[in-house]
């Protein structure tokens, strides 16, 4: 028999333009710095090609949080980060709805099911249309957590090692949830210094 290297398979079909088109913001917004869970839902609008509101529209939602270390733009030189910051990533499908008369849908995220953390929200939004299963998407994304502010550093060398007798200097910041400097008390300063040690045994 002849040898087969491999195979293919595709599917064709005749190409059809989107009928609808959708958008997906959060119910509260933040240019630089991150916003708190707390009640925090998505507004979802599907319009007709045309610009006129799409009732009627089923709309399914998937919502993604991920550990995240916080960064921001306006502090480059600074790491950032949270002593309860999440470990695990999850993965939720949200409940189906149903766009109203004006093609708008309000989708909870019922983000206090999971861990007070810092976490990086993506959700996946997807509108079909009322015959078939053709739908078009939208995304949103954002830093979530219940921090009222965060600390980061700065460094001017590697703390990794340190020659004899050597400084490095190390500056801090507070920042709170718009990535605007703050002033944060009840903060303790702890050191740790790590020497290797050689020592000669029989």
């Amino acid at each position: 028999p002849a040898l087969v290297l491999g195979s293919l398979s595709v599917k064709v079909q005749e190409f059809m333009p989107d009928r609808m088109k959708v958008q997906a913001r959060l119910s509260r917004q933040s240019e630089e710095g991150w916003i708190s869970p707390q009640d925090l839902s998505a507004r979802v609008e599907v319009q007709n090609l045309f610009g006129t509101p799409a009732p009627q529209r089923r709309v399914e939602a998937q919502l993604t949080l991920s550990p995240a270390y916080p960064a921001f733009r306006s502090y480059p030189d600074y790491a950032f980060f949270d002593p309860l910051r999440a470990k695990e990533k999850f993965q939720d499908n949200l409940a189906a709805s149903v766009s109203d008369a004006q093609g708008a849908v309000e989708l909870p995220l019922g983000l206090q099911r999971y861990a007070h953390a810092t976490y990086q929200l993506h959700l996946l939004v997807k509108a079909f249309e009322p015959e078939g299963g053709r739908s078009v998407a939208a995304e949103a994304a954002a830093l979530v957590s219940d921090r009222p502010f965060l600390v980061g550093y700065k460094v001017d060398g590697d703390l990794g090692y340190i020659n004899r007798n050597s400084l490095r200097v190390v500056s801090f910041i507070a920042i709170d949830s718009k990535a605007k400097k703050t002033g944060a008390d009840k903060l303790a300063l702890v050191r740790i210094e790590r020497r290797v040690v050689s020592v000669l045994t029989k």
